[in-house]
């Protein structure tokens, strides 16, 4: 059949088409389909200032103790008569490597029937079994059983006149470390691809020069964001030596990883696992007493998976719509982040969502990056049932007027070198703007950064999960 050039038709599109002749167009801007893929947390950590650089190996810092300690009881200890002495041996977890205790004479204590008493006497000739001899003050009182594992609490002391003073006590601390961590990431575009251009012109109303640009400007810098946040809270010290980088020539190399904050949840905080669908406002008294006990802060914020999130809302409906919220959200909103209208920007960055439940203030954040399909959401995983509440704001170092936060990200660097979200380009194409590093018709862009987590005070954090 042949291809006349003209014929007795009417102009139709199914005509016009048939010779390309349609001019077509698309929206200049590329739409956020998944949004902004869950690089929010890293932001808003950042935001917050919960950032600093180091120039060690080991990220560490110390954290005070418990000033006072407990005597634990080794074994079931029968009642006393009234006014009569008990003694009771010392259990090893009250003990130190060298047989040392908090326990001395003349410390008092109270049972848990009222009854007061104090240590009249202490028996080492067994350093590793000490025997404590009780004396109650009244000569009513009676001393009741004591458990085996039953700690008792030193309540003071108690001297006669013109008596002399008592060995002196000396307190530890506790050592937090981590280890840094390198992560990269890279884009590559031939130098034909650089020179052709794309109908989309701008992402996030940024101007962007050929499709390959959006890879350089926006993907790699997402895809690092997205690497952090994984890592920040999943990854497990690599303690596997044969955990070895197969792409260096020194196959002795371990890939180094720090420590994400859920391995640090399970190694050091406070576990608290639920049932799906059972979690109410008892809960949030739970965890008052477990922060009160640590004697944590007023305000605790509340890192919420998706499917937790919704529990929480549907169980304290009434609670949110108390009227007093708005006071609430201001008075948390000026201790957290300033009464300044800078600190009010920041806190409409951050946006939390206050209530006030058994005399604490909770910051509830959706922790969004734990819904992504790509990285947390997948079947058999329960990372949207999780959350994560721990007391909220930074605490000042005494030597230093320093910020301490509560969770931070350190990452490695020295004088003018900085090896946070570092990037560099080598190639030959489009020299004249990069420079010609090698002779190569083409481009790579590359990322690194180098960078450790860190966490203050696990002790006054809850580790909440499905069991």
């Amino acid at each position: 059949m042949g291809n006349p050039a003209a014929v007795v038709a009417t102009y139709l599109n199914n005509y016009v088409s048939s010779f390309d002749l349609q001019q077509i167009k698309y929206l200049p801007e590329l739409k956020r389909r998944y949004g902004d893929q869950g690089v929010g947390f890293i932001d808003m950590l950042l935001a917050l200032g919960y950032e600093r650089t180091e120039d060690v190996e080991i990220v560490q810092h110390f954290e005070e103790d418990w000033i006072q300690e407990t005597v634990a009881n080794l074994t079931l200890t029968s009642a006393g008569a009234a006014g009569a002495d008990v003694t009771m041996t010392v259990a090893p977890a009250s003990l130190d490597s060298n047989n040392r205790m908090y326990a001395r004479v003349n410390d008092t204590t109270v049972f848990t029937n009222g009854t007061t008493a104090y240590i009249y006497s202490i028996n080492t000739s067994t350093p590793s079994a000490p025997v404590i001899t009780w004396r109650p003050h009244s000569s009513t009182g009676v001393i009741p059983a004591i458990a085996a594992g039953q700690e008792l609490g030193i309540t003071g002391s108690n001297w006669s006149e013109n008596s002399g003073q008592p060995s002196g006590r000396a307190q530890g601390a506790f050592k937090y470390y981590n280890y840094f961590q390198i992560e990269k990431e890279k884009v590559g575009a031939s130098g034909s691809q650089m020179t052709n251009a794309s109908w989309v012109k701008t992402v996030d109303n940024k101007g962007i020069d050929g499709w390959y640009m959006k890879g350089v400007t926006i993907d790699m810098d997402t895809r690092m964001k997205r690497q952090l946040i994984g890592t920040f809270f999943t990854q497990q010290w690599t303690t596997n030596t044969s955990a070895t980088d197969a792409t260096n020539g020194d196959a002795t190399l371990v890939n180094k990883t720090t420590e994400g904050w859920i391995p640090y949840l399970d190694r050091l905080s406070n576990p608290y696992p639920y049932q799906a669908n059972t979690f109410g406002p008892t809960d949030f008294d739970e965890f008052s007493r477990i922060i009160q006990k640590n004697w944590g802060g007023r305000i605790v914020q509340g890192l919420l998976g998706q499917d937790l999130s919704i529990e929480v809302e549907n169980s304290l409906q009434d609670y949110f719509k108390y009227t007093a919220i708005n006071n609430t959200e201001k008075q948390a909103n000026d201790q957290l982040f300033g009464a300044s209208p800078e600190g009010g920007a920041l806190a409409a960055v951050v946006s939390f969502n206050y209530l006030t439940k058994s005399n604490r203030t909770y910051a509830f954040k959706l922790n969004e990056i734990f819904s992504d399909p790509k990285m947390f959401n997948l079947t058999n995983y329960k990372y949207t049932g999780r959350g994560i509440f721990y007391t909220l704001g930074k605490n000042k170092d005494k030597m230093t007027a320093k910020d301490l936060p509560s969770i931070g990200l350190v990452f490695k660097g020295m004088g003018k070198y900085k090896r946070k979200m570092e990037m560099w380009s080598i190639g030959s194409a489009n020299g004249e703007t990069y420079g010609y590093q090698n002779e190569i018709d083409g481009r790579n862009w590359n990322m690194r950064t180098e960078f450790s987590t860190e966490f203050f005070g696990a002790n006054q954090m809850i580790n909440v999960f499905l069991s």
